[in-house]
């Protein structure tokens, strides 16, 4: 969920931050390897992926996410801000099983890789809490 709260969207403290309040990027988003915020529960890796403009230096990007990331430790993340980052995460769930080959391609995954019961698909694990 921190990497939605960081880079899940428009609404994302990265993007507001870097593309609407700074201007430095013109896009954030943030991406879990070959797994999914759903498919694994534990430590991964998590990559940010900046599209910054020409005339910023790297160095200035870096800063000013590590700087969202240091806010986020030292005041932690808001009720209503992380209510919001669940109910968006349950919604791109929602809407990734409304293919049927999508749904099937789910299933089988979970099946095969993880041997997990079929209601798995209906509930991804924490978006309840």
């Amino acid at each position: 969920m921190l990497a939605d709260v960081l880079a899940g969207g428009d609404a994302s403290r990265l993007y507001q931050g870097l593309v609407k309040g700074k201007t430095m990027a013109l896009n954030i988003d943030s991406l879990f390897g070959l797994t999914g915020p759903f498919e694994y529960d534990g430590p991964t890796l998590l990559t940010l992926f900046a599209l910054y403009k020409p005339n910023i230096k790297v160095d200035d990007v870096l800063a000013e996410i590590d700087a969202q990331i240091a806010q986020v430790v030292k005041d932690g993340v808001a009720d209503a801000e992380l209510a919001r980052v669940k109910t968006a995460m349950l919604a791109d769930w929602n809407n990734s099983l409304e293919s049927f080959l999508s749904r099937a391609d789910t299933l089988a995954k979970y099946q095969a890789l993880w041997a997990m019961p079929r209601s798995r698909i209906r509930y991804p694990a924490g978006s309840r809490r």
